[in-house]
């Protein structure tokens, strides 16, 4: 049978600067006899353990192995691009989607390299810390943009956050001593800027509920993999490439697994 390239509308939209937003109302989880069904949790858990890794495999292989974070990124998104065209053959929504699809890809760029290289300046632990603000922002600017309540109990767990964030500093081994480089800087502050990236994606995926189908937006997302390429070609070190020729088994399979795994989670 001939894969499906097609997918429901929403037509309970509101029309907000060329995009449609869609009504406020609680998510329902699929239909499958009262619970959730198992599939998504396992999904969920397999994305946050994928996640979990991206930090770690991001730094080692700039920092350990010498290679390119943005050359990886563009590898990275390639193969998603096109496992995600093989499987669903989406496509990128026609012309009537192409302003909000590039608008997206544009938004996506920027999160992605700030993300991958802000590992590279810094100690995976300080990028993690700061990555826990995300949720946070991106409830504020939900509010401010898409006029979303806050969720409950927003304050508290705020809170809870920030207190286990200073736990995390102080459980270090002669914390005390230890002072911020001029390298930590600009990781933390590519960190941060990579928040508000993110929060903006989130938002982006919303807005744009009406205009192009999810398989649709990814696919736009993944299209950084030619900026990604143009800027990794112009901005790596001429030994770039010698590091790549050195990669010995047990680097290529990191890096597979960041490329496979993490890229399409």
């Amino acid at each position: 049978a001939e894969m499906a390239c097609t997918a429901d509308r929403d037509d309970n939209d509101i029309g907000v600067s060329g995009m449609k937003l869609p009504e406020m109302g609680v998510a329902k989880a699929p239909d499958s006899g009262g619970r959730p069904a198992m599939r998504w949790i396992l999904l969920g858990i397999s994305s946050h353990l994928a996640w979990g890794l991206y930090p770690v495999f991001a730094r080692y292989l700039q920092v350990v192995r010498g290679l390119d974070g943005l050359l990886v990124l563009a590898a990275t998104f390639v193969v998603s691009l096109v496992v995600i065209q093989l499987t669903t053959c989406s496509g990128f929504g026609g012309v009537a989607a192409a302003r909000v699809g590039g608008l997206y890809s544009i938004v996506t760029f920027g999160r992605a390299a700030t993300n991958m290289l802000s590992f590279k300046y810094t100690l995976v632990l300080y990028t993690q810390l700061i990555t826990q603000l995300g949720p946070f922002i991106t409830a504020f600017l939900s509010r401010a943009i898409l006029h979303e309540p806050l969720p409950q109990f927003f304050v508290i767990a705020l809170i809870a956050s920030t207190f286990g964030a200073v736990l995390c500093v102080l459980g270090q081994s002669k914390w005390s001593a230890s002072e911020l480089t001029q390298s930590d800087v600009i990781g933390i502050g590519l960190s941060v800027l990579s928040i508000f990236f993110s929060s903006g994606m989130r938002i982006f995926m919303k807005a744009s509920k009406s205009t192009m189908t999810e398989q649709e937006l990814i696919s736009w997302q993944y299209t950084n993999a030619v900026p990604l390429g143009v800027a990794a070609a112009m901005t790596m070190s001429p030994s770039a490439w010698s590091h790549v020729q050195a990669l010995c088994w047990s680097d290529a399979f990191v890096l597979s697994a960041f490329v496979l795994i993490i890229g399409l989670f």
